[in-house]
Formats: C-alpha cells, sequence, structure tokens
C-alpha cells in the first residue's frame, strides 16, 4: 500500500513512495505570490529578500516561468550600489521516513553574469547538516525569451530520506552586482 504526504506542485515537487517513484510527497506552486506558510526567508547578506512575483520586474527582460507567480532574487534590479546579497529561502520540515525514494522536481530561470562566481544552490536537510543537491553558475536559458519550457531539475535526494527533511534554494551574488534565480 502506497502512502501519500503532502510536502513541495509546479514549482517544487518531492515525488515519493514506498517502491517507486510516482506519487506527489509534497508541492508548492507559489501562485499565491507571497511567502507560503511554513516556508522561512533568509538573508544571510544584502539588502533585500525573495520576491514572490507573476513576472520580472527588469523592464527589459519581463517574464515568468509558467504565466503565474513565482519566486525569484534579482540581484540586477536591485543596481550596482546594493550591498552583496545571499538569500536563502527553506522549506518546512517533513517526515518522510515511511519513504524509500525521493525525488525533488523543480522549474527555473538561472541568469549569471559575466565571469563571476554567482549563482543559485539547493541543498537538502539529511537530519544532520544541509547536503548540496544542485548548483547553477552558468547561463542555463537566462533570457525570459528561451521558454517556455525552462529547465526543469530532477534530483533523487533517497540518500537523504529522514524524520526532517528540507530543501533550502539559494542564490549567492558572489559578492558582485549579478543577474537572477527564479523558480516556477
Amino acid at each position: 500500500m502506497k502512502k501519500i504526504f503532502t510536502l513541495l506542485s509546479v514549482i517544487v515537487c518531492l515525488m515519493a513512495s514506498q517502491t517507486s517513484f510516482g506519487q506527489i510527497a509534497q508541492s508548492e506552486n507559489f501562485n499565491g505570490c507571497a511567502l507560503p506558510a511554513g516556508w522561512v526567508e533568509t538573508i544571510v547578506s544584502g539588502d533585500s529578500s525573495w520576491w514572490f512575483v507573476d513576472n520580472s520586474p527588469d523592464p527589459f527582460n519581463v517574464g515568468n516561468i509558467d504565466g503565474t507567480c513565482m519566486v525569484m532574487f534579482d540581484d540586477d534590479w536591485m543596481g550596482s550600489a546594493a550591498l552583496p546579497s545571499h538569500v536563502e529561502l527553506i522549506s518546512p520540515a517533513v517526515d518522510l521516513t515511511t519513504f524509500s525514494n525521493i525525488l525533488l522536481e523543480f522549474d527555473y530561470n538561472f541568469q549569471q553574469f559575466g565571469a563571476l562566481n554567482d549563482r543559485c544552490e539547493v541543498d537538502v536537510w539529511d537530519g544532520v547538516a544541509w547536503v548540496n543537491v544542485f548548483s547553477q553558475n552558468a547561463n542555463d536559458c537566462g533570457v525570459w525569451t528561451c521558454g517556455p519550457p525552462f529547465p526543469h531539475a530532477e534530483i533523487d535526494v533517497s540518500a537523504y530520506i529522514n524524520a526532517a527533511f528540507q530543501v533550502r534554494f539559494s542564490y549567492i551574488d558572489d559578492g558582485e552586482w549579478g543577474w537572477w534565480f527564479a523558480m516556477d
């Protein structure tokens, strides 16, 4: 008998079952255009946090991932005088110990700036520490005219199943004026 949790929809999706992938364990689509209940946003450094918007605020590069609200951090829109930025968005904890397979899925758009090491990262909580499972520091689409579809990540995180599983999304501008990372 398969057990199903409701955990992360279109943007962040954990697929889980006791025998194989296929059931949604948790989903979040950010269509409320606001920080979802139970999620935590943290400004590690900088002036601004995540934006829950229906379009990129850049008038020269307007767009979104699926026609609905998304979550993004736009370092470019903040301007060259903004402090270096590192922001995190962390999901609620969920007990996944009854499952044997977990697949993390999300759609995204990342724009990297020049020779900087600005990047987006995704980590999961393994019960003891954060483990990096995704890092992007080169354009993977980048402009809003390259999709849809936009890049889609599918990451097997079964090795990290625990009673307090969480996902952390980060944008880090490497101390310079960078571009953006958006999910939906």
